[in-house]
Formats: structure tokens, sequence, C-alpha cells
């Protein structure tokens, strides 16, 4: 959508106007308007950069100033003393910026749209898309917007830094020892950055990782300590919040490219060299007829030191591994 940015709004004519402040410019406001300009209603707003409350007030929207937050006026703004809201209704801790509170109101109309384009969108599939785009985009600008750090005092993380964009729209603010800069055509750039990076995180998502999810959903659906893929695809992504029993699932079977099968141990979360259940002790380390041998499993291949994988020449053969390694770890 075409990006006109302006400072007064005389002689601008009618039409929707979207509001934010001028001077130094930031990554949130910059995704927020970006955001709002994928939506029907607001793709040929004119952007107007003040921090007049007169002016506003006229805007029909406004992001990261004003001093409120209130979605039915459409002002949404963080800087107020006693601002704190966060995602709750994803179980998320960080401080929302304007960024944050846009996606908030209209990600899931952004979302939806981009399902309609690739012919239709389940309610399941917006939501898991919805938290998906938040804690893999929006909140890490949230964070740091907000001053946050990226991991909290114990050392869990706090958000995922998935790109330096907020360190990009930083660098088109004038420099100190710049002269003459047409500021609002900077900002306009900085607009345009932030939405094609959301845009290509939405893409891979909708390429990528929504159908993985589909895939790990059909292998979870019946439930059981022992699950297969019908084709692999990263599954650690979904699966914690797939699988009907949380902490159910043990053990990931799959093809890889040469045709044989892994056993692949669930990490306690996603992300976490600890698993749920390690492959038994005794199993790890050993190869081919010395693994076979010992678990009585004809084409067992290897089990890696730690014992998070393992692996098989059939699908058979890396199901009765998974089962086998249930059954020693309830004996023991």
């Amino acid at each position: 959508a075409a990006l006109a940015v302006v400072s007064t709004l005389e002689n601008v004519g009618k039409g929707k106007v979207i509001g934010t402040h001028d001077g130094h410019f930031h990554c949130d406001e910059c995704l927020a308007v970006g955001l709002l300009k994928l939506l029907p209603e607001f793709e040929s707003a004119l952007v107007l950069r003040t921090r007049e409350p007169g002016l506003l007030q006229q805007c029909d929207i406004v992001v990261d100033v004003g001093g409120i937050y209130e979605a039915a006026s459409r002002r949404f703004d963080h800087h107020q003393r006693g601002f704190e809201e966060t995602m709750t209704e994803l179980s998320r801790r960080t401080k929302l910026s304007s960024a944050g509170l846009t996606y908030r109101h209209f990600g899931r109309e952004i979302l939806e749209r981009a399902l309609a384009a690739r012919g239709g969108a389940t309610a399941q599939h917006v939501d898991a898309l919805f938290a998906r785009l938040y804690t893999s985009f929006v909140e890490h600008i949230d964070g740091i917007d907000n001053g946050l750090e990226a991991f909290y005092d114990s050392g869990e993380a706090r958000y995922e830094v998935s790109t330096s964009l907020s360190r990009r729209v930083g660098r088109l603010n004038p420099g100190w020892n710049e002269s003459d800069v047409d500021v609002d055509a900077r900002f306009g750039r900085a607009v345009r950055l932030c939405v094609a990076e959301f845009l290509e995180c939405l893409d891979d998502s909708l390429a990528r990782w929504l159908p993985a999810r589909d895939v790990t959903a059909r292998a979870v659906a019946d439930g059981g300590p022992v699950i297969a893929l019908e084709t692999y695809c990263p599954w650690e992504s979904h699966i914690f919040a797939l699988e009907p029993v949380p902490g159910e699932t043990k053990y990931v079977v799959y093809r890889v490219a040469d045709d044989t099968f892994r056993v692949h141990a669930v990490p306690v979360r996603e992300g976490s060299f600890t698993s749920r259940l390690p492959l038994p002790e005794p199993w790890r380390g050993l190869r081919d007829d010395a693994l076979s041998t010992l678990v009585a499993i004809p084409g067992c291949i290897f089990v890696h030191a730690s014992g998070f994988i393992g692996g098989a020449r059939s699908r058979e053969a890396a199901l009765a591994l998974a089962h086998k390694a249930l059954a020693t770890a309830s004996s023991s």
C-alpha cells in the first residue's frame, strides 16, 4: 500500500488518518503503522507524525503517543504511568509496546486475510498463527522497546530475538552529524522495512510452520507415549501445544532422507537439550549389530551417546525400539 507521511492535516483532503509521534522513530510504531496499512480500512490512510493533541484527536487511530490505551477509541499507547499490559491471552509476560497492542487487536484480521488468500482459514489455524507470529516476531520488538532484557534473572528466556530489526530501524534515524534530512521519508522507509519483514515471517509460517503443525496434529490425535509422523517435519514447536495429555509423548518416530528412521526423545520444553525420557543408558553409544543384539531388535543403527535420539533401518524397528525404551524405563 502507498505510504504518505505528513506533519499537518492542512490541505490533505478526506480519508483515514493514522497518528503517531514525530521526531526519533522506533521499531514498534513503524511496525504498528505497517500492520495497520495491511488492512483494507487503513491501506490508503495518511500517516500523521505529531505530538500535538489537537491534531491527534482528529486521527482515526493513534499508536505510540497520547498516553492512552483504549481499544474502543482506537488509542494504542504504552508510555503512560501504570501501563503493564502483556499478552496474557497467550500466557506471555513481556510488556506490550504499540506493536504488540496493534497486533493484539488487528493481528487476527491480518492473518485471516493471509490464510484466505491461500484457500481458506480455520479458527484453529488463525489462533495457532497468532501465537506463532507474536512469540517469534512481535514480542521481541515489545521487549526491546520497553527496555526489557531477553532473559529473566532465572536464565529463562523472556522473548526470542529472531531479527535485529529494531537496530536496523534505529539506523534510519538521522545521525548526530546529518542535516537537512527528510525525517518523514526515513520513517516511511522504516515502516516498509518492518512490514516487509513481518510478511516474510508470516509467509514462512504459512508455507512451512503451519503444514508441520497439521502433520504433528494428525500424529498425536490418538495420544500415547510414542507417535509416528507420516512424513518428517519440524515437530518440536507444535507437540507441546497439541499432545492430548501434557507431558505424555516421550518419543517421536519419523523417516529421514536416506529412508531410515529415527526415534527422537521429546525434550522437556522446546529448544531444551534435556529429554523427558532419554533412551536407556546401556544403549547409548552402541551401533548396528552390537545395539541390535543388546535390545533384541534387528535393524538398529545407533543410539546417540546422550540418549536423545536413535536410528533404525525400518519403521517397525524404530517403533519397537521406542516401545522397548518405555518398557525398560517402567521396569527400572
